[in-house]
């Protein structure tokens, strides 16, 4: 068995932004099954032209290949039509359907965005077996008629744990981790460490087009002296930045509809370092957190986020193993083997 997997991957400084596709990488690697992983980046020419050239590169580089058990993982509705397109010609004997995240609107062009869903809702249906990296996409796949057998819930969880490096000095600190973004809503925290600015620092690893709008809010604020702006850092260093501090926060804006659908890697990565979580219920991962109580769930006010933090680093080894065993129980590794344990069964 070879495992060919294809995504879209975003490029930034010259880095891959990691996502869904990697963890999946990780696994095949860590399990010593043979891949190829087609890599494509997200382009701004014409929709129909872009996906198409990618849709004929993914074919052509299958039928050079000489592998006669191929299982296809297509990450996104596009990439899971090359290899739709390859299982129903018989060059791939599996075909997985990964979907990494969800959107209503995932156009503004309404005519592209109907296309988009229709090829969508074909691969779900025609798909082997579907990997969805949310509970509610899970749900989604369901309402729309996908027999709930071949859906697979896998969440974007790291495969590695790693016990957090916290100092005297970076005892009471915070991270974000986060593409800069308008899906990123950021004034309530930065208002949040006006509040919190003699007792804590903010350490923001990621770059993006809100950072002009953060570094002139902290100004305003006179918090720009408790920010320490990384900008994009490759995973592993990252990793070890955010192993430094305490709690890490995470804040989405509800009005980009892929967020309630998304499982964000950024706090599942917090979680995998022992950090509790503060964070708003936009997100599915919002419930686990309160759940497992790894973190606290606030409304978007500066107030409720002061809060949460006193109350954290009060009872902070408490909510820290609380986040270890959430990570522990939402271990990717063991939902994929459910995964790959089917795709064998399937391929006897």
């Amino acid at each position: 068995m070879k495992v060919i997997l294809a995504a879209h991957v975003v490029i930034d400084k010259g880095y891959e932004n990691r996502g869904p596709a990697h963890i999946l990488e990780d696994y095949l690697i860590k399990n010593k099954i043979p891949y190829d992983f087609l890599k494509y980046p997200l382009l701004d020419f014409s929709f129909f032209l872009s996906h198409l050239l990618t849709i004929l590169r993914t074919i052509c580089f299958v039928f050079k290949g000489k592998s006669k058990e191929i299982v296809f993982i297509g990450v996104d509705p596009l990439n899971a039509l090359s290899g739709l397109i390859l299982r129903k010609i018989g060059k791939v004997s599996f075909f997985v359907f990964h979907t990494p995240d969800y959107s209503p609107k995932r156009f503004s062009n309404s005519i592209i965005n109907k296309i988009y869903h229709l090829i969508d809702i074909f691969c779900a249906k025609n798909a082997d077996l579907i990997i969805c990296v949310s509970e509610r996409i899970v749900e989604k796949r369901i309402s729309q008629g996908i027999n709930p057998k071949k859906v697979y819930w896998v969440p974007n969880s790291p495969l590695e744990f790693v016990m957090p490096e916290v100092t005297k000095k970076d005892r009471f600190d915070l991270v974000l981790l986060a593409n800069l973004g308008s899906a990123v809503a950021f004034t309530p925290f930065i208002e949040a460490l006006k509040i919190l600015k003699d007792r804590a620092n903010l350490v923001i690893i990621g770059s993006g087009k809100g950072e002009p709008l953060i570094r002139e809010k902290a100004a305003e604020l006179g918090v720009l002296g408790n920010i320490d702006f990384k900008g994009w850092l490759p995973y592993d260093k990252a990793i070890k930045e955010v192993r430094r501090v305490a709690i890490g926060l995470a804040f989405y804006d509800n009005r980009a509809s892929y967020t309630y659908y998304c499982d964000p890697v950024k706090v599942r990565d917090y979680l995998s370092c022992g950090l509790p979580v503060i964070m708003n219920d936009v997100p599915a991962v919002a419930e686990e957190i309160k759940a497992y109580r790894a973190g606290i769930v606030v409304e978007n006010t500066a107030e409720e986020i002061a809060r949460a933090y006193f109350e954290i680093i009060k009872n902070y080894g408490e909510y820290s193993r609380n986040a270890f065993k959430l990570a522990n129980d939402r271990h990717s590794g063991k939902y994929l083997d459910l995964v790959f344990a089917k795709i064998k069964e399937e391929l006897k």
